[in-house]
């Protein structure tokens, strides 16, 4: 009987060492405790008398569930301050309001992108600002802008998780968007879409000339060679200034050809 019982316990430390070697740190400390406790317990069958290996089982199976419950305990504690530590990384980089990266989020992202390779830096830039938000700020409040510019951010990163695109909220009522496909069409069609879904949300605005909420936005596309982003971001913010002062509600693109002064082109697929 005795030599069976020894022979279990060689089988089930075996057993428990294989995982301990594969399995991530916080459950090792539970199984290295489970091993040595039955290596003990394999030793005292071997060698110590039978009216005192019962003892020792019992001591060493009481030792084994108050290592456990500690370790548990531990593992939850060390899971819990992960979790503390991956909320603040998020607060650190996303907007409350909006659920949108924030702008340190975009600066960083451009200065990271700025040693990578030419096919993994920003294509292109889009800069989104709502029509007559002060109007609606004004006529429905704080609260109520607070609650467009929620759902608008929610809006944006339902593209995101669709698109080669990241989205950031650069301050106030005013988003950015930076593409990383070469694709000028594709990221065009993208932002026009954006540009209809945000309307089509119908968020209500009685006190501009328009009835709803809608959105201008500007584009600017990175040349080959071009690694000045604060120059990407200045043309984006042009073509922005343009597609407000010719209407609203369109998608404009900066073009600046051969030297020229600055021209701002409406995208032919901007109304349908």
């Amino acid at each position: 009987m005795l030599r069976l019982i020894s022979y279990a316990s060689q089988i089930l430390a075996l057993l428990i060492e294989i995982p301990v070697i594969t399995l991530d740190k916080n459950t090792r400390v539970n199984l290295v405790t489970a091993l040595f406790s039955c290596v003990y317990i394999m030793f005292a069958v071997h060698f110590k008398k039978a009216s005192v290996i019962n003892d020792d089982i019992v001591n060493t199976v009481c030792f084994l569930v108050l290592g456990i419950a500690t370790g548990e305990f531990l593992r939850y504690a060390r899971l819990e301050n992960i979790e503390m530590k991956r909320r603040a990384e998020i607060q650190k980089y996303t907007d409350f309001l909006t659920g949108l990266l924030n702008r340190r989020s975009f600066f960083e992202c451009l200065s990271c992108n700025k040693h990578t390779s030419i096919d993994d830096k920003p294509a292109a830039i889009a800069m989104l600002d709502l029509d007559r938000f002060k109007s609606f700020n004004d006529t429905y409040g704080h609260q109520a802008g607070d609650e467009c510019l929620h759902r608008i951010g929610s809006c944006l990163l339902n593209f995101q998780s669709r698109n080669a695109i990241k989205a950031f909220r650069y301050g106030g009522d005013e988003s950015i968007i930076v593409g990383f496909s070469s694709c000028r069409d594709k990221f065009l069609n993208i932002v026009n879409e954006m540009r209809t879904a945000i309307e089509t949300l119908e968020i209500p605005s009685s006190g501009s000339e328009h009835p709803i909420i809608t959105v201008s936005i500007g584009v600017a596309f990175r040349d080959d060679d071009s690694e000045n982003y604060e120059q990407l971001v200045s043309r984006a913010d042009q073509a922005l200034y343009a597609a407000k002062s010719n209407g609203r509600n369109r998608v404009v693109l900066f073009q600046n050809e051969m030297g020229a002064p600055f021209k701002a082109s409406s995208v032919s697929l901007d109304k349908e």
